[in-house]
């Protein structure tokens, strides 16, 4: 006997509606009126967070160091245009400068957020809106914030050997990220933590791009990935080592460095992910990706933010639909090279200026961009001098 069919989704929520909530009688009481208007709003609530999950599309992590990840997503594209279209703007571009007095509200009062993709949409909003204010505003809106670090010089002169293996390189990076993650800490001074995000998220984009080289010979990605888990776990190592060979305790903590090497194996292809969605982003949006520690790929403990699971689609999407400027239409340029660019740049070098007292991270940072400009569209559209070079 064939078993009838199982009922939608939809149905059962309103068959369950219609069992809880009866009609009230006419002499139902205010409060029990009340009380019912207070349980309908809950129920429809979880309505629609249960439909809004069971609509997301799930993205598999396979644990791989590969170069290209695996992305399964249960709903089709259309998914992803409807909830890029309300954040990449149409002409004529009405996107919202944000100045010094609304940098400063946003850095030290982020907003809150009741999930991973109202934070990602917010961000994605803003790469499109440009940075923009006088030198001496944001000396007025900032200086109150000025903190003086002497490590700054050290944080951004990092040695880079060019001659040295790719993985020796990789692991300099590597290394220097680890001592910045004890700088991401919830209870420190917010600016110091903007000039630690700016200065870290350089380290990403070197880090994705040493990555990404030598395709030929991916035996150097094993090596430094054997080498970063050593280090992460040197003191373990060290306490197995001084143990004699086949005792109880050497091998029990075999087992643990076992679990610790795969753990940080998945934990470095999470990570990984993170990494290179803020490349493709840097490639397309420039200088604005370091204003805004969205984009941060790091938890306060170092492990990879959580992202919402159509957030690599997203990233994905926005980038192959960015629009054209309608500055000029005799020269068509995207929107992001011709509105956000430049006076981005600019805005970054004042902010960093103004909360370090010194020129050492916005040369620093100056100095990256220049060398490393975003690219994606061609040389003719980032090659501008930069505004405030010469300050």
């Amino acid at each position: 006997m064939t078993p009838p069919p199982s009922p939608s989704f939809s149905s059962t929520l309103k068959t369950l509606s219609t069992m809880l909530f009866e009609p009230l009688t006419p002499s139902a009481s205010p409060r029990t009126r009340n009380q019912r208007a207070v349980d309908y709003n809950l129920f429809q609530r979880l309505s629609t967070t249960i439909k809004t999950i069971r609509a997301q599309e799930t993205v598999i992590d396979t644990g791989s160091d590969d170069d290209e990840e695996e992305v399964v997503p249960k709903k089709s594209a259309p998914d992803v245009e409807t909830r890029a279209s309300s954040l990449i703007p149409v002409p004529p571009y009405t996107s919202p400068t944000m100045d010094a007095q609304d940098f400063r509200r946003l850095l030290l009062h982020p907003q809150k957020f009741q999930n991973a993709a109202e934070r990602e949409n917010s961000g994605v909003q803003r790469l499109f809106g440009p940075h923009s204010d006088t030198p001496d505003a944001w000396t007025d809106a900032l200086t109150d914030l000025l903190t003086e670090r002497l490590s700054w010089h050290d944080l951004c002169r990092q040695p880079d050997d060019a001659d040295a293996e790719p993985e020796e390189r990789l692991l300099t990076v590597f290394k220097l990220t680890l001592l910045k993650r004890l700088s991401n800490a919830p209870n420190l001074d917010k600016a110091v933590f903007f000039v630690d995000y700016v200065i870290r998220t350089i380290d990403v984009l070197k880090f994705v791009h040493l990555w990404k080289s030598h395709h030929s010979d991916k035996s150097w990605k094993t090596r430094y990935l054997n080498a970063a888990c050593r280090h992460e776990h040197a003191e373990l190592h060290a306490r197995r080592n001084a143990c004699p060979a086949g005792s109880p305790d050497r091998l029990e903590l075999d087992a643990d460095l076992t679990k610790a090497e795969k753990k940080f194996h998945n934990q470095h292809s999470r990570l990984l992910k993170r990494r290179k969605e803020v490349a493709k982003l840097y490639q397309h949006f420039g200088p604005g990706v370091l204003l805004d520690p969205t984009w941060d790929t790091i938890n306060a403990d170092g492990s990879p933010i959580t992202r919402s699971p159509l957030f690599p689609k997203l990233v994905d999407y926005v980038c192959d639909n960015i629009p054209d400027s309608d500055l000029d239409e005799n020269f068509k340029m995207p929107y992001p090279a011709a509105g956000t660019y430049l006076p981005n740049a600019d805005s970054l070098y004042h902010i960093l200026w103004n909360l370090t007292g010194s020129t050492v991270v916005s040369e620093y940072v100056k100095d990256y961009i220049e060398e490393n400009p975003p690219n994606v569209y061609g040389d003719y559209v980032w090659t501008f001098g930069l505004v405030g070079e010469d300050e």
